[in-house]
């Protein structure tokens, strides 16, 4: 077992060497982690979603795993808005926050590399179409959850149409459906670019943390964000799988194991940017994100070593 997990450790530490190349640069330089997310939110992931799109083996998988991402995503999100409220009566804005974070992950910068590392070239398509899921709620149900109190229906759907990566994704859909396939030099192009959005995703988690001032713990809350993130999106996923397996089967084996990948990566760190805007412990949500992508790299070799 020391063997195996030491070769899935090894797997994980590029990955790391990149989020602490953005942390240290931002401590060094003056880098602007809005301009790096602005290129990867409005060029990059847009580029990796028609990517993932045009490698589809059929029009079933283009559909059904964004879906399939996105319920898993709510379904946990909903849970721990309603169990959170059970601990944090007197604060309301905790349980929306809890929602968010529990229901997202970093299933893209950090999510996609896992999945290549792992599982190779051929799964990337798979990584890119959960995280099309995970984005869609993110900025649905997620998005309701921290601006309910501060944003109309009207205007949350007005965010979700203004989506570059939402454009991309249909696109893609519709290349497939007319059947005209990307020239490799194109391809080519794309792949770079892909690469590109996981050195600068992967050191935006670093940027982030780096740009924070302080970090507190609140062990309730970050309890709670660790049960929701590695013991329940994990256990939520390992349902739908069998849900599948007995009643559909519409999963092959790969699907399911890129599932289970991207069900135990750190939390999102965007839910930094979000406790911020809300006001709300943003000092402890700080702690919890770097927390988790610490546990992440311990975590993930011994899950995939169990159940992979």
């Amino acid at each position: 077992m020391l063997t195996t997990f030491t070769l899935l450790l090894i797997k994980l530490v590029p990955l790391y060497l990149l989020i602490i190349a953005g942390y240290i640069l931002a401590k060094k330089t003056k880098i602007s982690k809005e301009t790096i997310a602005t290129l990867l939110i409005y060029f990059l992931s847009p580029v990796v979603v028609f990517y993932g799109t045009t490698k589809a083996p059929d029009f079933k998988t283009l559909i059904i795993i964004p879906i399939l991402f996105f319920i898993l995503c709510a379904t946990v999100g909903i849970s721990f808005y309603f169990i959170s409220k059970l601990w944090f009566k007197d604060q309301k804005s905790i349980p929306n926050l809890m929602g968010f974070m529990a229901g997202s992950g970093n299933t893209g910068y950090f999510g996609l590399p896992l999945v290549i590392a792992f599982l190779g070239e051929s799964q990337a398509y798979l990584a890119i179409l959960c995280t099309l899921g995970l984005v869609i709620f993110e900025n649905t149900l997620g998005y309701y959850f921290i601006a309910k109190s501060k944003f109309s229906i009207k205007e949350i759907w007005i965010k979700i149409i203004k989506l570059p990566v939402l454009y991309a994704y249909i696109f893609g859909v519709l290349l497939y459906i007319i059947n005209i396939t990307v020239p490799t030099n194109i391809n080519d192009i794309i792949l770079n670019i892909r690469g590109a959005y996981i050195v600068l995703g992967m050191m935006l988690i670093g940027i982030s943390l780096a740009n924070i001032a302080k970090f507190k713990v609140n062990l309730t809350f970050n309890f709670l964000a660790f049960i929701a993130k590695f013991i329940a999106f994990p256990l939520a996923t390992f349902a739908l799988i069998s849900i599948d397996s007995a009643l559909f089967g519409i999963l092959d084996s790969n699907t399911k194991k890129v599932l289970l990948l991207l069900s135990i990566t750190p939390l999102a760190t965007n839910s930094v940017a979000y406790a911020i805007k809300l006001k709300v412990l943003p000092d402890q949500v700080a702690f919890a994100v770097l927390a988790s992508t610490i546990f992440a790299l311990f975590y993930i070799p011994v899950f995939i070593f169990i159940f992979l």
